[in-house]
């Protein structure tokens, strides 16, 4: 079986090209070549070209008797409308990278399941805009029977890339004793997956057709607290945390146009806890076993080697600083009222 990827390099798509490559799938690699913080797993072809360039994709397609695509790089209902016209017809297989973020918040009942409703109200605008570009691949499954299976990441990480605002500036800003922020009381339970578990839920999705017009999300079984989240990341690196909390609305006021503003008050203070029993059916070989007290060892050991080629973020920085003067002035005033 041939399959394309689109991207291919990323958090999560460099895992599961390895882990198809192991599985002796036959894995070809669209992108212009341009990333290098995570080197292409031995055996994949790559093929330098533009996703967006309908002529790349197709001759991609067409000169590798491509049957299946994985599009890690479709972002919303303009993009999906297109893709699901041009590849009409001429794979056997389209699977397109959605998001579990798309699950209605606040959650009504834990754990979530694939019933659980989508529903872009009050999300971020990530979500609602995969969302929508979900709902054109489900009309063009059930008018067209374009064949799509439907994938949702949680909050997925990698050695490279830690699950955190800012990613290693907020890691550096811990191992400098500067203070980092949660929102609310830092007590809401957070799903963080493991690219290395998370593909091998996906490969047994690849050339599946008993997926095709259905949807999965795949995520761990493990959901720390976030005070969890940057204590493990504290017993990792020998530190502690500098941590203060403010409420999402403190944030969002702050900084209303903020991307990570919308993140938290549309999707990351709201307590996330997944069963995954239909992927697992699905792929057998899918049981999650790294838990973010070890997957933070395995970034900790990362960052020791790689440290000096991270490029950190300014703007998160200048924010983080910004909140804690904000969050310094808000308890000073509440404190005069009580008084």
């Amino acid at each position: 079986m041939n399959v394309l990827f689109l991207g291919g390099t990323g958090t999560i798509s460099t895992a599961c090209v390895a882990d198809a490559i192991g599985q002796g799938l036959n894995v070809y690699i669209l992108n212009r070549g341009k990333t290098l913080k995570r080197p292409v797993a031995h055996g994949a072809t790559v093929i330098l070209g533009d996703v967006y360039d309908d002529n790349d994709l197709l001759s991609a397609i067409s000169n590798h008797s491509i049957d299946v695509v994985a599009d890690f790089l479709c972002f919303d209902e303009a993009r999906a409308q297109h893709v699901s016209k041009l590849l009409a017809g001429k794979i056997t297989q389209y699977i397109f990278i959605a998001t579990a973020s798309a699950y209605q918040k606040p959650i009504h009942k834990l754990p979530i399941t694939e019933l659980t409703p989508l529903d872009p109200k009050g999300l971020s605008g990530y979500s609602q805009k995969k969302i929508e570009a979900e709902n054109v691949f489900i009309s063009a499954y059930e008018n067209e029977k374009f064949p799509v299976t439907i994938v949702r990441p949680s909050h997925t990480y990698d050695d490279a890339n830690p699950p955190l605002i800012g990613d290693w500036t907020n890691w550096q800003r811990v191992l400098k004793g500067h203070p980092v922020f949660l929102w609310g009381d830092g007590t809401t339970l957070w799903t963080l997956t493991h690219a290395d578990d998370f593909a091998l839920g996906f490969t047994g999705i690849l050339g599946n057709s008993k997926t095709i017009g259905d949807d999965f999300h795949i995520t761990s079984d493990d959901a720390p607290t976030w005070n969890e989240i940057y204590f493990q990341i504290g017993l990792a690196t020998g530190t502690t945390p500098n941590i203060f909390t403010m409420t999402s609305e403190q944030i969002k006021k702050a900084y209303p146009d903020w991307f990570w503003a919308d993140q938290i008050i549309g999707d990351l203070s709201h307590s996330a806890v997944f069963d995954n029993s239909k992927v697992k059916a699905i792929s057998p070989r899918f049981k999650p076993t790294i838990k973010w007290a070890d997957g933070v060892g395995r970034l900790a050991k990362w960052y020791e080697a790689n440290n000096s080629k991270i490029t950190f973020d300014d703007e998160i920085n200048q924010k983080c600083d910004e909140l804690y003067k904000i969050y310094n002035g808000v308890n000073k005033f509440i404190f005069t009222k009580e008084l």
